[in-house]
């Protein structure tokens, strides 16, 4: 957890989503995490999920994406005076036709959460699909967002100790306010995943 901790600090991200996280757990490391004074914690125990942020939080909510599916968390945030909303989320993980099911439903109730598309939005978290699937293109190209990672190379995010056959089931779609400048994958920090970076730029809207 203190690897974690100091490489979240050492980032300069702007916002740091967490999963597989408890309430309990953010709020214990919440008071080290200095450089982000903004965060939503309450949602964790439902979303699996906690967001914190450099920026204010002017509201966050915990929404159910299907009826036996997870529930996602989504929040407004104030950056340099512009309305930025970020979707976070952590699908089931698709292993027998009842989970790929659930998956499934997720994925369609996020892109109904995504609607509609004309201001600038985020939706990232462990999406537990590959950017091949059928599934994950439906969001992209149905939708109208855009795959952050595309064309920025493969970045497996897991499973973290086996990189080289390990693929990337985290991700970040955007709206096209967005521009992509960076993604990388960071190092191994005691979890199944590596973290994923994305540095974007908000195009004039």
């Amino acid at each position: 957890q203190s690897a974690a901790v100091d490489y979240l600090e050492a980032s300069d991200a702007d916002v740091v989503v967490l999963q597989e996280i408890s309430e309990s757990q953010a709020m214990s490391i919440s008071p080290r995490l200095r450089s982000y004074p903004h965060a939503y914690l309450q949602g964790a125990d439902e979303s699996d999920t906690v967001v914190f942020s450099k920026w204010p939080i002017l509201n966050a909510t915990t929404e159910k994406l299907a009826p036996d599916g997870v529930s996602a968390i989504r929040s407004v945030l104030d950056w340099r005076g512009q309305h930025i909303t970020l979707i976070a989320v952590h699908l089931h993980w698709p292993i027998g036709p009842l989970s790929s099911r659930r998956r499934n439903a997720e994925l369609e109730g996020l892109s109904r959460m995504a609607q509609p598309l004309d201001e600038p939005l985020i939706i990232l978290g462990d999406m537990n699909v590959t950017p091949w699937s059928s599934h994950s293109k439906a969001l992209t190209n149905t939708f109208g967002l855009d795959d952050c990672a595309a064309g920025h190379g493969l970045n497996p995010t897991w499973p973290s100790q086996l990189l080289l056959l390990g693929i990337r089931i985290d991700h970040c779609l955007a709206t096209t306010h967005w521009k992509t400048v960076r993604v990388w994958t960071g190092p191994h920090l005691g979890s199944d995943h590596r973290p994923m970076g994305v540095e974007m730029q908000l195009e004039a809207w």
